[in-house]
């Protein structure tokens, strides 16, 4: 049997350990703290002792391969008492080991650069765009870090992701094509490791993200540089006291990307065993506590606090880095980094028995607390529900109707995720503007079990049907009625009647002249007049003799009053602009030709 250790290394300096089993049996600990941390950790390298003289007894009866399982079964088990040793004396330790080409476990101290095992799956060389009769045809040349490299495009980061298959070239150069059959906005291509998908619950984001202009009809060439990495501290995995929140460190060294906008920003992947309830894409102050984000041009720091004393968490934690580089074609770069993340009491990612589905925390809730998808009218929409545990007997779609009534769903088959732990269901909805109740909300229930451990889970899912948004022109218009004891005061009251489902929200705008100053952009009240319809009023009160005495003039060339809101169908903030009826203000033409 090879010699081989285990690191075990606190990042305050309060302690450094060495546990060495050699092929001879011998258990020897080298350490450096204060007496009582020593006596504990001679206590431990004395039963390490027993434990080797233990297994080496029995090899007379069981193969090399058998005891090598054994010992590295006793490693793990060392590493957790030594990270829960290591807590207790104020931080955060974390042991790797790593496997060899022999497929045996190799411990120790590595160098810088390996202190930060991470690396991109690809590495870009070059992209480039040219015109069809069916749209512009994207290559992007890379070559791999990794076996098992998997590509994706979207139009939109909202849209259906496509797979495409990468074709080999010469001197080990890989390229992707596709064709997007629209030719306006963005298009995005993503690249991941197959094994990194499969470890971190089926999360692509780990991986090489890159926006790609697809606003005209032209041919484009670009390279691209060297793609920058995130480095972690801890590098691999963050093992916790349960009850207790941790530190994790991000970066990124050398940065160079063109002086444009660059940000780390994170996200937590994975189970709350407290909740019992799985999530992708997790994140926010509830979650993450930032410490500091260093602006220093030549590196890009982000050290945050998770908070595990209020929820036990276990899963993954992602770390992304997005950048500009404003080039004539890849517009945004985004390369991603992910680490383990597990309570000390728990030997896996994963624990025995969890099950649970998946939330995704950007899609909101409905009106009934069910998680929220939405679909547009006259679409046909796939919907998914993905459940995560060890031991997955089966899944049921029903469909839940207006009057509490369920029914099976034909259409509901099976997502096709090669995981063990990870199996989901996903089916068509066809989308109509009476779909099921007068809310425009079908209700679906997916259901879970794991016959091993006599568990059940159920996830409710409602799907909105969306109305396009737009104004009613003749609705949306200026009232104005005069002070009950003062004429030269008015009260001018904007209405903007709105459709749509959901309803959009609207704000206000005085436009360019100070006379329409609103004290805030919301509206004063909002009253419903039908279904999918409402009108948001803004009401506001002028002395007209105060403003023309002091020189006041509404100009033709200026910005008038207007309501908006953001349209997510069009991608777009839409305004109505409103006419002012005479009040008695004076009135100008152009600015310019005034001054």
């Amino acid at each position: 049997m090879e010699p081989r250790s285990l690191l075990h290394r606190s990042s305050l300096g309060l302690l450094v350990v060495v546990l060495i089993i050699t092929s001879n049996g011998c258990c020897v600990a080298w350490f450096t703290g204060n007496t009582d941390i020593n006596k504990k950790l001679t206590n431990i390298a004395s039963k390490v002792d027993a434990i080797d003289a233990k297994l080496t007894s029995l090899s007379g009866g069981q193969d090399k391969d058998s005891l090598l399982t054994r010992i590295d079964q006793k490693l793990e088990s060392i590493d957790q008492k030594l990270d829960v040793l290591a807590q207790q004396n104020g931080t955060i330790a974390t042991a790797e080991i790593l496997g060899n080409t022999n497929g045996e476990q190799e411990t120790g101290r590595k160098n810088e650069q390996e202190e930060f095992p991470y690396y991109n799956c690809v590495n870009l060389i070059s992209v480039e765009r040219n015109p069809t009769s069916d749209g512009n045809r994207f290559t992007v040349k890379f070559t791999k870090n990794a076996e098992d490299v998997i590509c994706h495009y979207a139009e939109g980061m909202d849209q259906q992701k496509v797979t495409e298959t990468i074709v080999a070239g010469d001197n080990g150069v890989w390229s992707v094509s596709f064709t997007s059959a629209q030719s306006q906005g963005q298009v995005w291509i993503s690249m991941h490791d197959r094994v990194e998908e499969e470890k971190s619950f089926y999360d692509t984001r780990h991986g090489v993200y890159l926006q790609l202009d697809n606003s005209e009809l032209t041919t484009s060439f670009q390279q691209v540089g060297d793609l920058p990495e995130i480095h972690v501290d801890p590098p691999r995995a963050a093992v916790y006291v349960p009850g207790q929140d941790f530190n994790v460190t991000a970066f990124v060294p050398h940065i160079n990307t063109s002086g444009h906008d660059s940000f780390i920003f994170e996200s937590f992947n994975g189970i709350n065993i407290t909740s019992g309830k799985a999530y992708m894409g997790l994140s926010g102050e509830k979650l993450f506590q930032k410490l500091n984000d260093n602006s220093d041009p030549s590196k890009k720091v982000s050290s945050i606090t998770v908070l595990t004393s209020s929820s036990t968490l276990s899963g993954y934690l992602s770390f992304h880095f997005g950048f500009g580089i404003g080039g004539p074609l890849a517009k945004r770069i985004q390369v991603n980094r992910l680490i383990a993340v597990r309570p000390s009491n728990q030997s896996a990612v994963l624990p025995a028995g969890f099950l649970g589905f998946f939330n995704n925390p950007r899609l909101g809730l409905s009106q009934n607390g069910n998680e929220l998808q939405q679909c547009k009218a006259e679409r046909k929409c796939t919907i998914r529900c993905l459940v995560v545990g060890d031991s997955i007997s089966d899944i049921e779609v029903l469909k839940v109707l207006p009057d509490g009534r369920k029914e099976a769903v034909p259409s509901a088959t099976s997502a096709d995720l090669d995981l063990d732990h990870l199996k989901g269901m996903k089916w068509k909805f066809q989308a109509e503007e009476d779909s099921e109740d007068d809310r425009g909300i079908t209700t679906f229930q997916c259901s879970a079990s794991d016959m091993s451990h006599g568990k059940e889970v159920s996830k409710f899912i409602d799907v909105l049907v969306v109305i396009d948004s737009g104004f009613d022109e003749e609705s949306s218009n200026v009232t104005v009625r005069d002070d009950y004891m003062h004429t030269y005061i008015k009260i001018i009251t904007f209405n903007c009647a709105v459709y749509g489902r959901p309803l959009p929200e609207v704000t206000f705008s005085g436009g360019t002249s100070p006379i329409f100053s609103f004290d805030s952009s919301e509206p004063d009240d909002i009253v419903n007049t039908g279904q999918n319809k409402a009108v948001a009023t803004k009401t506001l009160t002028l002395d007209v003799d105060y403003y023309n005495n002091h020189g006041y003039r509404i100009y033709e060339d200026g910005v008038a009053p207007y309501c908006g809101f953001f349209s997510s169908l069009k991608g777009d903030f839409v305004t109505h602009s409103f006419e002012i009826p005479n009040i008695g203000l004076q009135r100008e033409g152009d600015r310019e030709s005034m001054e």
